[in-house]
């Protein structure tokens, strides 16, 4: 029997990704830590509206376009979607790909915008 979206979520949840939330999130920002921010969201998404500073590569895209972004595996990669499943999915993908310091954003951008 295939696993619903939610199983598969928490599989991911389980698989040990981290995720901030966006205060953790703002506070990186502020400080002036070095890490890549990526919006997995699909373009329609983003019309709402993004994360000063987001690189769009969507989920669907990721895994194709990431090297072009990113070449070092170690580097600071947070990734956000709308509401936290698909960048965990996405963060997970990631992992697999042989990127080390992958985080996903818990309630990603209606997380952020609430704290707005």
């Amino acid at each position: 029997m295939p696993k619903s979206f939610k199983e598969f979520v928490q599989e991911a949840r389980e698989s040990g990704i981290p995720e901030i939330d966006a205060k953790t999130l703002k506070e990186k920002m502020e400080r002036g830590d070095r890490f890549v921010l990526i919006d997995v969201r699909d373009t329609e998404d983003r019309e709402n509206g993004t994360i000063p500073g987001a690189i769009h590569l969507s989920k669907g895209k990721l895994e194709l376009k990431i090297a072009d972004e990113i070449s070092d595996p170690k580097e600071e990669i947070v990734l956000h979607c709308g509401g936290g499943s698909r960048s965990l999915l996405a963060a997970k993908s990631l992992r697999e790909m042989g990127y080390e310091n992958v985080t996903s954003l818990a309630g990603g951008y209606r997380g952020w915008k609430e704290l707005q």
